[in-house]
Parts: C-alpha cells; sequence; structure tokens
C-alpha cells in the first residue's frame, strides 16, 4: 500500500502494521481426542466467503469414504441456506465463537472465500498446529496454508484428513507488546 500511495506522487510519513493476531494465545493449545474427523470452518455466512462451498466439501470428503463432520463458526445471511443444504449431514452451527475451543478438535480449517484481506482465522489455525487447506486468498500462502484451486479443496481436504498431518504457521507477527509499540509510533 505503501508503494501504491508513493506511485500517486504523494510524499508523506507511513507506516505499515499487519493486523494484529495474538499467535501465543493459540500455540499452546493441547490436541484434544476425538472419534470424527473434524472440518473446521470460520467466518461470515456470505457470499464473498462461499460457506456454501464447505458443505460441498464435507459431502465430497464424506462420499470418498472419510467419516467427517464439519463445524461452521459464523453467522450471517447465508444461514438458513446453509441449515437447508446441510439437512441430514453432520454439521454444526455454533454461530459466532471463539474458534480457540474448536482448534483441539479440529483435523483441517477449510478456507472456501472467494476473496480474503488478511485471513486471521487461517494464522490463528496454523499457530495452534491445525492444517489449513485453502484457495490462494489473503495471507494462506505466505502463512503456511495449503493452497489449491478452488475446484480442488474437497480433494485436498480429504488428504489432509486421511495423512492426520499439522499445520504450521510460517509468517512471522510481531508479538503484541511490539506491535503496540509500532502502533503507538505510528500515530507520532
Amino acid at each position: 500500500i505503501k508503494r501504491q500511495v508513493e506511485r500517486m506522487g504523494v510524499r508523506a510519513p507511513a507506516t505499515v502494521l499487519t493486523i494484529f493476531v495474538d499467535v501465543e494465545k493459540f500455540t499452546h493449545l493441547p490436541r484434544a481426542p476425538h472419534a470424527q474427523k473434524t472440518i473446521l470452518w470460520l467466518g461470515r455466512f456470505e457470499a464473498e466467503k462461499d460457506p456454501l462451498q464447505a458443505i460441498a466439501v464435507l459431502q465430497a470428503v464424506r462420499a470418498g469414504g472419510t467419516d467427517a463432520r464439519l463445524v461452521m463458526l459464523g453467522a450471517g445471511s447465508l444461514e438458513q441456506a446453509l441449515h437447508r443444504k446441510a439437512e441430514r449431514l453432520p454439521v454444526e452451527f455454533p454461530g459466532w465463537r471463539d474458534p480457540a475451543p474448536y482448534l483441539p478438535e479440529a483435523d483441517v480449517v477449510l478456507s472456501t472465500s472467494l476473496h480474503e484481506s488478511f485471513g486471521a482465522g487461517m494464522v490463528e489455525a496454523l499457530a495452534a498446529g491445525v492444517p489449513v487447506v485453502a484457495p490462494d486468498v489473503g495471507v494462506a500462502r505466505e502463512a503456511g496454508a495449503i493452497v489449491v484451486p478452488r475446484d480442488e479443496l474437497a480433494a485436498k481436504t480429504e488428504e489432509v484428513l486421511r495423512a492426520g498431518s499439522r499445520g504450521t504457521l510460517q509468517l512471522s507477527l510481531l508479538a503484541k507488546e511490539e506491535w503496540v509499540k509500532r502502533w503507538r509510533e505510528s500515530l507520532l
């Protein structure tokens, strides 16, 4: 963004500060034993997040022989359509919730977003050691998500569930104290 502003001929002090994610909150979450493979989806139930695709991914994973359930944390205008599409499927809708209590049982976090400005949920999942399968949106690639074309989300999700792999956050983010310090400096 800073370079874009400079190309427009604006010469002013600018500070680029990434979105703060409290990574420490997620790095020490213990894995929780669970009987059924769990796909976790988080976000707004809106068209740009494509939550209906998450249910299609669950259907494909189950059709491939993997006993999995889907937990969708969020709310929004597509909620009724999601409930209809999820009938007779193992899908839970807890509403808007902190993902921390759900990550210990998650075997994969699925992103179906068409667009992401950042992707804090992906960063949180990876910090907790949960692999993320996502299209190339936001910081998915830089953070360490398994990035695939949208039409390969189901196959890659099933592969991750079968492999039992772990996620690793590859994005270096500032600790809270350093972030606050730089934010304060940017105000001067």
